[in-house]
C-alpha cells in the first residue's frame, strides 16, 4: 500500500525544484509516504468542509489554516497553492479508489 503512495506522489510531483527541494525533506523521514498520505485525506476531508458536503467541526477553522500555511511556504502565487491543492486532493481520491478495490 505504501508503495502504491509513493508511485502516486512520484507520478504527481512535476511542480519543479522547490517542490523537490521539499520532497527531498519528506524523504529522510522513515515515514513520509504515511505522512503525504496523511496530508491528502487532510485536504479531502477539509475540501469537503470548505464545499459545505460537511458540516464544519469546532477544528476546521485551524486545521484548514494549517493546511494551508504548511503548502504555502516559499510559494509565490496562488496558482501555485492551488495546484498543490489539487494534486493532493487527486491524490486522496486514487487512495481512496485503490483501498475500495484492495478491500
Amino acid at each position: 500500500m505504501a508503495e502504491n503512495v509513493a508511485q502516486l506522489v512520484i507520478n504527481r510531483d512535476r511542480s519543479g525544484t522547490k517542490s523537490l527541494r521539499k520532497g527531498d525533506l519528506l524523504r529522510k523521514m522513515s515515514n513520509w509516504r504515511q505522512f503525504v498520505l496523511n496530508f491528502c485525506l487532510d485536504v479531502s476531508d477539509a475540501f469537503k468542509t470548505w464545499t459545505s458536503q460537511r458540516s464544519p467541526s469546532p477544528a476546521s477553522p485551524q486545521k484548514a489554516l494549517t493546511i494551508l500555511r504548511q503548502i504555502g511556504n516559499d510559494l509565490i502565487s496562488m496558482n501555485q497553492l492551488t495546484k498543490i491543492l489539487n494534486t493532493a486532493y487527486d491524490i486522496s481520491e486514487e487512495f481512496k479508489a485503490i483501498y475500495n478495490r484492495i478491500k
